[in-house]
């Protein structure tokens, strides 16, 4: 059945087209990284030149160069807030403690993850970023000016900056910076983000895409980095970093306990999730086919899967070591056992198999199964949490709200949200449509007669004639809203020609109405 576009929302989507770019991105839901900018001050190590000979280096940062990281640090923020895939927060600060020890790398002395971790440690909490920028001036002839792509155990990414000394960065670094001053630290930041991109099995090649797409280069990477931040790079070597990326970043997915892999993720990529050490339960979703060699080894609070029948491909000991007691299947026994699995799978093989489980209180044939699976898939919601989705629990006029507000994209209400509890935003974005009011009780079960007056308004409330119920007064509030839903396939009502209005809304009910009103 064809559905009506939500003529409300489109205005609103046609108004947003005409405003620029940056306009349109501050209406959405971006996420929050937390970059930390780390000057080292000062170094007194023994380490490698470019030439592999071993020197002791021994220098102390001007103000000058100080002043320049600083500047860099800001520049960075603005440009990452300007492409407009996130919120960028940089902070920065200085480390007068010297580094006394520098990873050996075939370019010149390196300083590491390993080496500067306990440097931060004593000035600032590792896990409360995504990523780490270090700054340094080693006063020694290295091949390298940056080397990005590593992490620490946090799951935090790190770059190392040498920024020589006084004479290179002021005479050379500056001159190169002219057109784009945080050229070489977003260049190293997409080094750490080709690992994010593999984890979900994408992949682009940051100096591939540059160097054989992206010529002649007359802007210092500019073009080329925004159109891979924003997925739409030229050539070959991958469009980019994939959007959903973004919204998983190292210090989200470190503190994450249940992980939904988005449907349109074919392949896990290995050893993808073994940071993610608080995950107690995955769930995959129907497109998900293959889960990489070591993808979630080790994790040992992990002890529920879900499965869809879409997997083919279980790699080598992806969930060796896990503590995984119960998988929920979409398939049954004889599609389980035709899935590929890799050796040293035991804890997923021995578990507790449930056939023909889509959650631990989902079936395959309950009737709110598919609308279920196309809620968790879109974000709509995650469940209620240990692998349940409570379908049969009355569902609150702020979880419906809720609902339809992330079905819509999260949009940023225009007026100031009120409160922080989890439906703020949604019901303040409901008020500013007209789809609630003061009498709103986020708390207090959602009606059927609710439920359909939502959805209708957001279709533009059209005229659906009679409602034909026998429980439905033609001069109800509501009438034309059941109408509507059962024109439109949202419901039927409840048998023998009543539409039982005030009774109230399971959860399962719920996502059905909205499947059968926002799907495709």
């Amino acid at each position: 059945m064809k559905k009506p576009f939500m003529s409300l929302l489109l205005a609103l989507v046609l108004c947003l087209s005409l405003l620029p770019s940056a306009a349109s991105a501050a209406e959405s839901s971006l996420p929050d990284w937390y970059f930390l900018f780390a000057i080292f001050k000062n170094v007194d190590a023994v380490c490698k030149d470019k030439d592999g000979k071993t020197v002791h280096t021994k220098y102390t940062m001007t103000q000058e160069e100080v002043d320049f990281a600083q500047e860099d640090a800001r520049d960075f923020e603005a440009y990452m807030n300007k492409v407009g895939v996130m919120r960028a927060h940089v902070e920065v600060v200085e480390i007068d403690a010297p580094i006394t020890e520098l990873a050996d790398y075939p370019l010149g002395g390196y300083l590491s993850p390993t080496e500067s971790a306990p440097l931060l440690a004593s000035k600032v909490d590792l896990s409360r970023y995504d990523h780490i920028t270090c700054l340094y001036s080693l006063n020694i002839p290295t091949d390298y000016l940056g080397r990005g792509g590593s992490s620490y155990e946090s799951g935090a990414g790190h770059s190392g900056i040498n920024l020589r000394n006084r004479e290179y960065c002021l005479k050379v670094l500056r001159y190169t910076e002219k057109l784009f001053p945080a050229s070489m630290y977003v260049h190293e930041f997409l080094h750490f983000m080709e690992n994010q991109n593999q984890k979900w099995g994408a992949e682009f090649g940051l100096h591939d895409i540059r160097i054989n797409h992206y010529t002649p280069d007359d802007d210092n990477g500019k073009a080329c980095y925004t159109d891979i931040i924003r997925n739409r790079a030229k050539g070959t070597a991958g469009t980019g970093v994939q959007p959903f990326v973004w919204q998983y970043s190292p210090r989200v997915l470190q503190a994450k306990t249940e992980c939904t892999i988005p449907s349109s993720v074919t392949r896990v990529g290995d050893s993808g999730f073994r940071e993610c050490t608080n995950l107690t339960g995955v769930t995959f979703s129907s497109g998900n086919t293959s889960i990489g060699d070591r993808a979630f080894w080790g994790l040992k609070a992990l002890t529920r899967v879900t499965i869809p029948t879409s997997m083919t491909n279980i790699g080598y000991a992806a969930f060796w070591e896990t503590g995984v007691k119960d998988v929920y299947y979409a398939g049954t026994e004889a599609q389980w056992k035709a899935i590929q699995t890799g050796d040293y799978n035991e804890a997923l093989t021995k578990a507790n198999i449930h056939y023909n489980h889509l959650m631990a209180d989902v079936k395959t044939t309950d009737y709110f199964a598919q609308p279920v699976v196309w809620a968790l898939e879109r974000a709509i919601t995650a469940g209620t949490g240990g692998g349940k989705f409570s379908p049969r629990a009355a569902c609150t006029q702020g979880q419906i709200l809720t609902f339809l507000w992330r079905a819509n994209g999260s949009p940023k209400p225009a007026g100031a949200v009120s409160g922080g509890k989890y439906y703020a935003s949604a019901v303040q974005w409901a008020k500013e449509l007209g789809l609630a009011d003061g009498a709103l009780s986020a708390g207090s079960p959602c009606t059927r007669a609710m439920a359909v007056t939502y959805l209708w308004k957001l279709a533009g409330s059209p005229q659906a004639g009679a409602s034909g119920f026998q429980d439905v007064a033609a001069d109800a509030p509501y009438a034309q809203a059941a109408a509507w839903a059962v024109r439109e396939g949202v419901t039927s009502g409840t048998g023998a020609n009543d539409f039982s209005p005030d009774s109230p809304c399971t959860r399962g009910q719920i996502v059905t109405f909205l499947y059968r009103a926002l799907a495709g």
